[in-house]
């Protein structure tokens, strides 16, 4: 893959956030989803790089709480943290956007609307921006915040909420965040501009599978 390439992907990325309609629209013309998803996962991947020192903290804290842990229990805790992490930063997007491109798909279909699958996997990685932001501000967060206590850090309305609380108030909370409302409509613009369909159809598709996702978190 050229550095040309990579060279433009970025760019789309940085002028997703600005205009976003323009970008989806280029994008839909000429997709690349190699480029795109290097540099989000190498994005990723540094934001787990910059958190793991109190993500490995946080959760040899949560072991001990249980069981008295040997150096080698510590050791492989630490290991199964790192490569939990990294694994996440990998494949997390792609299968985040994956799932959510198929039930797209599927929704178009039953409504007879015709767009490429790839250009649709393409436009909704980009889509994918605001989530990565979210995930930046979160780790600079981690870093001047106690191992113990990271798991208070939330860009969700949640965040007002103590994080002990189990209520229902608290679950629907933790699932409404301004990043991926953000990240919705940037999927729904490029929705519109795959299936040439009006903006208004595509927010619904895209809303509307939210909302669902929300209820099933909520239940499960």
């Amino acid at each position: 893959m050229s550095q040309e390439s990579k060279g433009k992907a970025f760019k789309n990325i940085m002028e997703v956030i600005t205009s976003p309609v323009k970008v989806m629209n280029n994008i839909e013309g000429n997709p690349r989803i190699w480029s795109y998803w290097i540099v989000i996962t190498v994005i990723e991947l540094l934001v787990i790089l910059v958190e793991m020192p109190k993500i490995v903290g946080y959760t040899i804290l949560n072991a001990q709480q249980s069981v008295n842990l040997s150096q080698s229990a510590i050791s492989f805790v630490k290991i199964s943290a790192v490569i939990s992490g990294i694994i996440t930063a990998l494949i997390g997007p792609a299968l985040t956007v994956l799932i959510l491109s198929v039930f797209i798909k599927v929704i178009t279909s039953i409504l007879k609307e015709k767009g490429n699958f790839k250009k649709l996997y393409c436009v909704n990685l980009i889509a994918y921006v605001p989530i990565v932001i979210s995930n930046i501000l979160t780790a600079v967060v981690m870093i001047f915040t106690e191992a113990q206590n990271i798991k208070n850090i939330s860009t969700s309305f949640a965040v007002f909420l103590n994080s002990s609380t189990n209520t229902f108030i608290y679950k629907l909370l933790s699932h409404i965040d301004i990043f991926y409302i953000w990240s919705i409509i940037l999927s729904s613009i490029g929705t519109s501009a795959v299936f040439k369909i009006s903006m208004k159809k595509a927010l619904i598709i895209n809303f509307g599978i939210y909302i669902l996702s929300v209820i099933i978190m909520i239940l499960v």
